[in-house]
């Protein structure tokens, strides 16, 4: 399947510049964005069918609209840890004729401690998230010549993760760090085809490993990671349980005086478990990964 997702071409991304308020020792920051992108394949369907949809299916692109609002607080428990709260509420508004079917409302909650010493950071958190996937066309994933499946529309589900990590510094510039984290995924509503996904999707992610790395700045790491994933399909309808082994490399934290972010590529290795019903499943599999994320501060007052 072939998906373009045009988001560095939006027309428009306005973000009101926030300003803290301090309630106590407690500081609040509200924030509001209004961005704008543009997905030519909202459906995900393969770009090789014939392109006679039903229901309003088919190959179709969209703009979207997201309308994000939320709140932030921060608080000191002790001289060298703060608790962090925030809540956020995301509204996607498509511009397709089935506008309706399409538009998504999803919140978050997350909560974090963090702890910084002389040579130690820790950090523990959790953070759930009530959202909805994207409608789809059953017969997007095939190789079906003719678009003719009814659209499935969008499910509901949460997801809640909860995870720990840890970094000690060896002397002013190398560190050694350890994390986990534990991720369950539900569907919320199990009537009707709704129940079909539930069956398929439910599922529990339990990722953990190490990393070791230099700090080339004050504020910025270049690293080394190596982590293990554990999936599992909790409903046990699907023998497409999976341990994957991922190694990568990268450089995190401010990247130039007005840019910070992640840019990172590594190699994963994947083994899932023997489906009985079909032995000659491949069972091994490998690919490369990367990840860029980039936040740019043209201001002080952005």
């Amino acid at each position: 399947m072939i998906r373009r997702l045009i988001a560095v071409l939006a027309a428009m991304a306005t973000t009101v510049p926030s300003s803290a308020m301090m309630m106590g020792s407690t500081k609040l920051t509200p924030s509001y964005s209004l961005d704008a992108k543009y997905d030519d394949n909202i459906y995900r369907v393969t770009k090789n069918v014939n392109n006679t949809a039903t229901n309003g299916g088919g190959i179709r692109g969209s703009w979207i609209f997201v309308n994000a609002l939320g709140l932030n607080s921060e608080t000191p428990v002790s001289e060298n840890s703060k608790l962090s709260l925030g809540y956020k509420f995301t509204a996607e508004n498509y511009s397709t004729k089935q506008s309706k079917a399409n538009n998504a409302y999803n919140q978050n909650v997350d909560a974090a401690w963090a702890f910084k010493g002389a040579r130690t950071e820790a950090k523990v958190w959790d953070s759930y998230t009530n959202t909805q996937d994207p409608m789809f066309n059953p017969n997007g994933a095939t190789h079906s010549t003719v678009v003719n499946g009814p659209l499935v529309r969008r499910a509901r589900r949460s997801q809640n993760a909860l995870g720990l990590s840890a970094d000690y510094f060896l002397g002013e510039k190398f560190f050694v760090g350890l994390d986990t984290e534990w991720t369950i995924n539900r569907y919320l509503n199990r009537a009707g085809g709704i129940q079909a996904l539930s069956n398929v999707l439910n599922n529990s992610v339990w990722r953990y490993g190490g990393k070791m790395g230099y700090l080339i700045a004050p504020k910025t790491k270049m690293f080394t990671a190596v982590h293990r994933t554990v999936t599992h399909y909790t409903e046990e309808t699907r023998i497409d349980h999976h341990r994957d082994t991922a190694v990568d490399f990268g450089i995190s934290g401010e990247l130039s005086a007005k840019m910070k972010g992640l840019v990172q590529t590594g190699l994963v290795y994947q083994n899932f478990d023997r489906d009985p019903s079909n032995p000659n499943r491949q069972r091994i599999g490998r690919h490369w990964t990367s990840s860029v994320q980039l936040d740019y501060k043209p201001t002080d007052r952005c």
